[in-house]
């Protein structure tokens, strides 16, 4: 018998009846029927089930000769988008084991390997704490389910022997219930899951050295295991039941400690720790969280036509993308990263695979080549670099000079070719895009106050209007770390529309603060809060944000890239004196002249918006329409 569902799990049960294996008579594996039957109530899984004796056992006869059983899961499979089958079977209650999970060896589980630990990790939420891996039943059989539609199902396929302990609902309810919860937990996570291959749980653990907020250590065991290196990304998220892709990123920092870290464990900033790990320690004490390594592309980059405000994709870098996940880009020798709102394509009938970027946004990102400032890390780094030839590398010796941990061009060699050409050969005029989950929903409400809002903010862009331009987040002056003060650049202002001490709104991944703005008016602090600035030219890409306001953002790290624009609701504020007047006037003048009170009305209704539109020319006039948006 076989039961559509609504989620792409399918849950099996071949057992589910008396049945005959080679000629003899086998008693049926109790409730594991009713237990599908069970679950596919509660979690709306897919089901198949033997309803009756037909003298066929599908765990043990051939493919051609168990009445179409495998075949019906092979079919579904396909039909339906199955990701994960388990076969439900039953194990006697002498055995030791509460659970025992069988994957031909790992075979079935076609390079997802973290299955088994995470399923372990959420029966240890209910109590089943014996929970093993091809101890007793490993599902290596020629005609075994779960071998078979691994095989050629080509989905990641698990066999379940459920000790009989747990599946006595009469004799034993509390126990039963648990594992009915447990297998609803397992489906439920499974079917949110990303199902990204580089997966690992592994234990999250306290770093106990100061680290920005974002970075993450491995043991070096882990990083040779799986082949890490520096700034690679990875998703954090907690071990439960329907977890919604995570929006926590972290970034890998090699170890640079004297004590090595122990292997088996992922140490994360307080921070990280408290946002990944924090709910789901107190809830259950449970510290295994999934470590996702992000999938990435390094891409070269094109340059757009004259106009193009925005990023684009070559149509051949398009085709390979889910528009259904976010992308950021990210250059991974200055850690800085860039959200995109969304995959567009660029000149969608020539094939390419470039990633286009105006020369703001490459500014942005640091892409513009030579680099005028590279940490010392780095910098000894390229002069290891085997691609560099000797007089390669004593080019970047003659070109820099060392400045406070950081290496900073001479003037005259900004714009030498020569070194260009070494920077070509280092790759660092590329960007990775880098494929993310669980951006933070925009914060928007609902129905009529939804409504409201998009009329009033409709209505104030007809009065006042923005220009939203992209920065890169960094550091303000010391003393602004305790106020709601952020730094910009006085050119930056001007393209903004604002003057000192008015208000911006700052969007990042979905969430927005508004803070008052102030200009950096010493270049000397600027510089030694944010050393990747080279010049005050350079600067204008920068908007210091007090560290808290980073953190409201999303931004656990500096050098993200922000979206910025003038407020327009305190603008409008702002501004009311200079309107009360102009609307004052018109009022009188019609109330004088027309005595109809229907006359008065309409015109006032008229009259008063006009007035407000001209009493607010002045603030439209900042905004610059012909420059375009950043």
């Amino acid at each position: 018998m076989y039961q559509q569902g609504t989620i792409p799990i399918l849950l099996s049960a071949p057992h589910a009846v008396n049945h005959f294996r080679d000629g003899r008579l086998k008693a049926a594996e109790v409730y594991t029927g009713a237990i599908s039957l069970l679950l596919h109530e509660l979690t709306r899984c897919h089901i198949i089930y033997k309803a009756k004796n037909d003298g066929k056992d599908p765990n043990h006869d051939s493919f051609e000769e168990d009445h179409g059983y495998k075949q019906r899961i092979v079919d579904s499979c396909r039909e339906h988008g199955i990701t994960l089958f388990i076969d439900l079977h039953g194990a006697a209650a002498s055995r030791e084991i509460d659970l025992d999970l069988g994957t031909n060896h790992g075979q079935s589980l076609q390079e997802f390997d973290c299955l088994p630990r995470i399923i372990q990790v959420l029966c240890a939420q209910h109590g089943l704490d014996n929970v093993g891996h091809n101890k007793i039943f490993s599902a290596d059989p020629p005609n075994n389910v779960t071998r078979n539609v691994g095989e050629r199902g080509m989905i990641p396929a698990l066999q379940f022997e459920v000790n009989r302990r747990f599946r006595q609902p009469q004799e034993d309810p509390e126990r039963f219930v648990h594992f009915v919860q447990a297998l609803c937990d397992i489906i439920g996570f499974f079917a949110a899951f990303n199902w990204n291959p580089e997966t690992y749980v592994l234990k999250a653990k306290r770093s106990n050295i100061p680290l920005p907020m974002d970075k993450v250590e491995f043991a070096a065991q882990e990083i040779a295991r799986y082949g890490l290196s520096q700034h690679d990304t990875f998703q954090l998220m907690p071990i439960q039941p329907g977890t919604a892709p995570s929006p926590f990123l972290g970034r890998l920092k090699m170890p640079t400690r004297t004590k090595p870290l122990h292997p088996g464990y992922v140490y994360l900033t307080t921070k990280l720790y408290e946002e990944v790990v924090g709910p789901l320690a107190k809830a259950s004490g449970q510290e295994y969280i999934l470590v996702q390594k992000s999938p990435r592309k390094d891409v070269s980059l094109g340059i757009p036509r004259v106009g193009v405000d925005r990023v684009f994709l070559g149509s051949e870098l398009v085709k390979d993308l889910d528009p259904k996940k976010g992308y950021q880009l990210y250059n991974r020798n200055d850690d800085i990263d860039y959200t995109l709102d969304c995959v567009q394509e660029y000149q969608p009938r020539k094939l390419s695979n470039r990633l286009y970027l105006n020369y703001f946004q490459r500014q942005l990102m640091n892409l513009n080549i030579p680099k005028k400032v590279i940490p010392a890390e780095q910098y000894a780094s390229y002069l290891n670099k085997a691609e560099l030839s000797p007089a390669e590398k004593a080019l970047l010796q003659e070109a820099y000079e060392n400045h406070k941990q950081y290496y900073r061009i001479k003037k005259e060699y900004i714009t030498d070719e020569s070194l260009k050409a070494v920077f070509r050969t280092l790759r660092l005029d590329r960007v990775e895009l880098i494929e993310i989950q669980g951006d933070a929903p925009r914060q928007t409400e609902r129905g009529l106050q939804q409504t409201i809002r998009c009329l009033a903010e409709g209505v104030l862009r007809r009065l006042i209007d923005t220009k939203p331009i992209q920065l890169r987040s960094g550091r303000p002056y010391s003393t602004d770390e305790d106020s709601d003060i952020v730094r910009i650049m006085p050119t930056t202002m001007k393209i903004l529309g604002i003057c000192e001490l008015d208000k911006v709104v700052i969007e990042h991944r979905g969430k927005r603060v508004v803070l008052r703005a102030l200009e950096f008016d010493s270049f000397d602090p600027l510089l030694d809060a944010n050393p990747l600035v080279y010049d005050e030219a350079e600067a204008n890409v920068l908007i210091g944000i007090p560290a808290k306001y980073r953190h409201e953002l999303g931004i656990l790290s500096l050098n993200s890239i922000v979206t910025v624009s003038r407020d327009m609701q305190y603008l409008f504020v702002k501004n009311g004196n200079h309107q009360v007047l102009p609307i004052i006037g018109v009022v009188f003048t019609i109330l004088q002249t027309f005595q109809q009170p229907i006359y008065r009305i309409l015109l006032c209704c008229a009259a008063v918006p006009a007035a407000i539109y001209v009493s607010l020319s002045q603030e439209r006039a900042r905004i610059d329409r012909r420059q375009g948006r950043l």
